[in-house]
């Protein structure tokens, strides 16, 4: 090195450090040379240098802060320990030192040895910063949260503007519970120093423990303000939506957040939660196993098997659960869904492996025999599935899900159909709202009733109390099966009309066996009674969804427009249908209303620049869509022609399919609306391709749709 640079730091340092050694200048030249060797990252030789300093000079108390750690960095803490005693010995009534030595000790993991010599700092001087922010945190960590909020008091008042001093008071406040405070303290260092973003995250996390999510909403978008596009800002209010129910927000948050941090596993999470919320079960498994293949979760895998449970997908259900249990073996909440997927899949020696683990850890479970029970039912292996049923209700006498089941196994053994009775109208006492429950104890009053030993007297009885049960099963089930019992029950009491119509909904939902039945019974009705189960199962099946949406391809041989446009239907049941053309049709924004045989237009002034055919066409659809529209068909005059019924009143025909009731046609003396082809939506066939046509008006329309949604929205017409 240049001498004139070396004699240049020598000067400086020894202005600097000339009252700490004692007279020794070599003491003084072996810690220069042993600061460079450590800045160098030659400790070994640093440690020498150090070493010799204390040898020419004992009494030189820095070298010994110095050689302090130098020791513990090398391995050395015996050494260590020993210098710090030397320290103490040397410089222990200098607040300074013992602060110095409470944070050595610290490092040295002992803790009460550090907490005496804070303590003994502040008894000499009682505003050191270190000692108060150290005993501050350090009784933080012991859970001594009273004590820790008056030292970081005490800290605070000696540096009013310490950012960490509130954050740690205000997280002390949280700890004890006591939030209010907790706010007062971030908003005081918001007050101070308003661009410090913690003191409003923290604050919403406050507001969240509250449950209070608008106000923690009011502290990210603060925040946001601060940080624009920030990923985790926006992360957190995603989550903030979800936990207030509001999922719309919370998805839009959540994408935009993925979309400036597309890799983030937070928001993959939390958007993985906002789709099963939703019911969007393959979006939320993409975002979990999005997670899953960066980073090993037990939950996020437990989650996996449980969405592709929820989907039928049976074999990748079973593997995450599989690997869920490597992670956690011990977990038998994971272990009962995987039963439940095996017995899903009917592979019930499976599931009846997993449900007999359970039952050897843990044999007071009665859910875990009930599932054995139905596991051993389903391999038809009857004995040990009475077996395990019986102990279930052993365990669980008042459980309406046991008392149902085991009731429908007599029932379905038809060898003791009094003990049936009994557990299912308990099962029913006890849940009357389950209409499983009730369905299962209709049919057995409809087998009882036709059960050739069964007192006649009593068939009618019987069969009447089947209905009345049957009834209130599909009214909370709309189960195909359930419709289908309901049927029987009607055709045995010779109610060939509503027998029918039980059956043609049960074929509707998609029961197949009904559909026989419902012929059959059709040739034991008159045209009158056909023809009018007709048009109630053709209303039935307008009115049976209540929210719908879809998009509709419009190709027009006249109006205003000439080419293909598109047009967005929204229906709601009891509020109307709402109609949006595009802005190069109608005006922007504009929306037209059919309710109750009106058509209302807002803002007002579309009205006048729609083609008077369209006006015509747009009335003559809220008609068809008013509550009223069927009833006018129930006194109709009716003929056949040939596949088709045709309902004749007030002007109008409505043209059904004689092979399933939908309607074909829609006839009038201006308009006609023909449906070409349907959809198959939910548990309703609905037009795809619609053709309207006018003689009079000269015009001819074609609307065609792909698919139809639940709408999000519900209607809302405004008012004048």
């Amino acid at each position: 090195m240049n001498r004139i640079k070396i004699i240049f730091i020598v000067s400086i340092l020894t202005l600097f450090c000339a009252n700490v050694f004692a007279q020794s200048f070599d003491a003084y030249k072996a810690y220069l040379k042993g600061l460079l060797e450590q800045r160098s990252g030659n400790l070994k030789a640093a440690r020498k240098d150090y070493e010799l300093g204390i040898k020419d000079d004992p009494n030189a108390f820095a070298i010994y802060k110095d050689l302090l750690y130098l020791y513990w960095q090398l391995g050395q803490k015996a050494e260590a320990l020993e210098t710090a005693q030397v320290l103490d010995k040397l410089d222990g009534e200098n607040p300074k030192t013992t602060a110095f030595l409470g944070n050595f000790y610290l490092v040295a993991d002992s803790t009460q040895t550090a907490q005496n010599f804070w303590t003994k700092t502040l008894q000499m001087d009682s505003t050191n910063e270190v000692a108060l922010s150290a005993l501050a945190s350090q009784y933080l960590l012991n859970n001594d949260l009273p004590q820790s909020a008056t030292y970081w008091k005490r800290f605070l008042e000696q540096d009013p503007e310490s950012i960490a001093g509130y954050l740690q008071l205000g997280l002390v406040y949280e700890r004890q519970g006591e939030n209010q405070q907790a706010i007062k303290t971030y908003d005081e260092l918001i007050k101070l120093k308003p661009e410090i973003g913690e003191a409003y995250l923290a604050k919403a996390r406050v507001y969240e423990t509250l449950k209070d999510y608008t106000k923690a909403q009011s502290e990210y978008k603060k925040l946001l303000e601060l940080f624009p596009q920030n990923p985790y800002v926006l992360i957190y209010m995603g989550r903030c939506y979800y936990l207030m129910d509001q999922t719309e927000p919370a998805l839009q948050t959540l994408l935009e957040a993925q979309k400036v941090a597309p890799t983030d596993l937070n928001a993959a999470y939390w958007l993985g939660a906002v789709y099963e919320r939703m019911g969007n079960i393959e979006k939320a498994i993409e975002e979990f196993e999005f997670i899953d293949k960066r980073e090993k979760n037990f939950i996020v895998i437990a989650k996996l098997g449980y969405f592709y449970m929820l989907v039928r997908k049976y074999d990748p259900a079973s593997k995450y659960f599989l690997q869920a249990l490597k992670i956690d073996p011990t977990n038998d909440e994971v272990r009962f869904f995987l039963g439940f997927t095996y017995l899903d899949d009917k592979k019930y020696d499976k599931a009846i492996t997993c449900f007999e683990e359970i039952a050897q850890k843990n044999p007071n479970i009665a859910d875990v025999y009930f599932f054995l029970g139905v596991a051993y039912d389903k391999k038809k292996d009857f004995e040990q599935a009475e077996t395990n049923l019986k102990k279930s209700l052993e365990m669980d006498p008042e459980n309406p899900r046991t008392l149902n089941y085991l009731g429908n196994f007599y029932l379905t053994q038809e060898r003791d159909l009094a003990q049936a009775k009994t557990l299912l109208e308990s099962a029913v006492m006890k849940a009357p709202q389950n209409g499983v429950f009730l369905d299962s104890l209709g049919v057995l009053y409809y087998k009882m009733a036709i059960n050739p030993s069964s007192p006649r007297g009593e068939r009618t009885m019987r069969l009447e109390e089947a209905v009345k049960f049957l009834l209130a099963g599909v009214n909370y089930t709309r189960d195909p099966l359930g419709y289908e019992h309901l049927g029987d029950a009607y055709v045995a009491l010779k109610n060939y009309p509503e027998g029918w119509v039980a059956y043609w909904l049960a074929n509707e939902g998609g029961d197949t066996a009904a559909k026989k039945k419902l012929e059959q019974t059709q040739e034991n009705m008159t045209d009158d009674e056909l023809f009018s189960k007709m048009l109630f199962a053709s209303q039935t099946q307008f009115i049976r969804q209540s929210i719908l949406q879809a998009g509709f391809i419009v190709s027009a041989q006249k109006f205003i427009f000439k080419k293909q446009t598109y047009l967005l239907f929204n229906y709601v049941s009891g509020e109307g249908i709402s109609l949006e053309f595009p802005a190069d049709i109608i005006l922007s924004q504009a929306k037209i209303f059919l309710k109750d045989g009106e058509t209302i237009f807002r803002p007002r002034a579309v009205e006048n620049e729609i083609d008077p055919s369209l006006l015509n066409l747009l009335n003559f659809a809220s008609q068809i869509f008013s509550g009223g529209f069927y009833n006018k068909f129930y006194n109709a005059k009716t003929q056949r022609e040939g596949d088709n019924v045709l309902y004749i009143a007030e002007g109008m025909t409505l043209v059904l399919s004689a092979k399933d009731s939908n309607v074909k046609e829609i006839r009038s003396d201006d308009i006609n609306i023909y449906i070409l082809s349907e959809l198959k939506f939910a548990n309703s066939r609905l037009p795809a391709k619609i053709k309207i046509t006018s003689k009079k008006l000269d015009f001819t329309v074609y609307l065609q749709t792909e698919k139809y949604n639940f709408a999000t929205e519900h209607i809302v017409i405004p008012k004048e």
